[in-house]
């Protein structure tokens, strides 16, 4: 198997071998590891969804129906360059539909993928997992969110994840409540 990324893993397996062994080259050897590692994950991870679609947008429906509307398909796809994923920051090229002249625009595949605040479903649970910590702050959810994943993401992406997260469980959180109550 010849990829860049196992390459990459034999060469920082090589050096650290090859040095004098200290916790500080341990633990900088561990970190390597992990971001490379990220990295190959975040790369499938952008691969997968790019080929969800055929290249040639001419190959797609000229138009779909989406709650209750109509959208064309526009003449080229566009990149949407910020999708943030538990491996981090992925860019995907997509189809967009347009609803009428001057309408609202939707990616179809963002749709299917889950895709919503510009961060994929994972991303948005470990957001809304982190933003839940008690005592959990924006920043330290931005640091803790960096660490994890590797992405710089802003305290407005942290605030629109949490929103949309509260706003898709209003709808559970009566019964949630009755069922703690009575446990």
């Amino acid at each position: 198997l010849h990829n860049p990324f196992i390459e990459s893993l034999q060469i920082l397996a090589a050096k650290f071998l090859q040095s004098e062994v200290t916790p500080v080259a341990t633990h900088r050897f561990e970190q390597d590891i992990e971001k490379t590692v990220r990295e190959f994950a975040r790369s499938v991870v952008e691969s997968c969804y790019g080929a969800l679609e055929p290249e040639d947008v001419e190959a797609m429906p000229g138009s779909v129906k989406y709650r209750d509307n109509s959208y064309r398909r526009m003449r080229d796809k566009t990149k949407h360059s910020q999708i943030l994923t538990l491996f981090g920051i992925i860019h995907l090229i997509r189809a967009t539909y347009r609803r009428g002249r001057a309408g609202k625009v939707i990616a179809p595949v963002e749709k299917s993928l889950g895709i919503e605040c510009g961060a994929s479903p994972a991303a948005r649970e470990m957001v809304g997992k982190q933003m839940a910590i008690a005592g959990s702050s924006q920043q330290r959810s931005a640091e803790a969110i960096e660490a994890r994943s590797g992405a710089k993401i802003g305290h407005e992406k942290i605030r629109s994840i949490v929103k949309e997260l509260a706003s898709d469980m209003e709808e559970h959180r009566q019964d949630c409540q009755l069922e703690q109550l009575q446990s």
